[in-house]
């Protein structure tokens, strides 16, 4: 008979008790950024002659871009849609302002057939060759092949969204690559 357990009282394991005092660790710590979040407000990314940060959002699909661009708006983006009036041009207009990031499909076709992966490769490769920074690439898919994920990381993608791209999963993907968001929409004040 062990006397470490009272009789009737539910058995508890040491792991359970572990993980509730990591639970309760952790949900300290988000209070705590949150705290902090809306103390010090918005952290600045831009250049200080840009008020927003620039996203260019390329996505053949009207409903989706809609999307995007009301959820980058209500972060605090300034967004530009590239339409699809004619194929998009494989490399950038000489006097495009430079964007912070660009969010583009892995279906969208330029004008010499070119897939989104390789516009990214290009437009990295004419960004550099002028001295410019070159924007974060966030490359969309609904599904890719293995091959495809392996050329965008050689392309200078910063990210493979597959998928649905919701609010969390944007956020996600700018927080990992260090695009702050200008305005977190979650915290009120």
């Amino acid at each position: 008979m062990s006397c470490a357990q009272p009789l009737g009282a539910p058995e508890v394991s040491i792991e359970a008790v572990l993980a509730a005092q990591r639970a309760r660790k952790k949900a300290a710590r988000k209070a705590e950024v949150r705290r902090l979040v809306r103390e010090s407000g918005p952290m600045p990314l831009q250049a200080p002659e840009r008020a927003e940060p620039l996203v260019h959002v390329v996505q053949p699909d009207p409903i989706i871009r809609g999307e995007l661009m009301y959820v980058l708006q209500s972060f605090g983006f300034k967004v530009r849609a590239l339409t699809f009036d004619a194929p998009f041009p494989s490399d950038p207009p000489p006097s495009e302002e430079v964007p912070d990031v660009v969010i583009i499909d892995v279906a969208v076709r330029s004008v010499d057939g070119e897939d989104g992966i390789e516009i990214c490769r290009r437009w990295t490769e004419a960004f550099e060759a002028r001295e410019q920074k070159a924007p974060a690439w966030l490359l969309t898919a609904r599904r890719v092949r293995p091959k495809d994920r392996v050329r965008a990381i050689l392309a200078g993608g910063a990210e493979l969204l597959i998928g649905e791209l919701s609010r969390g999963v944007v956020a996600s993907a700018l927080d990992r690559n260090g695009i702050a968001l200008p305005r977190d929409p979650r915290v009120t004040g």
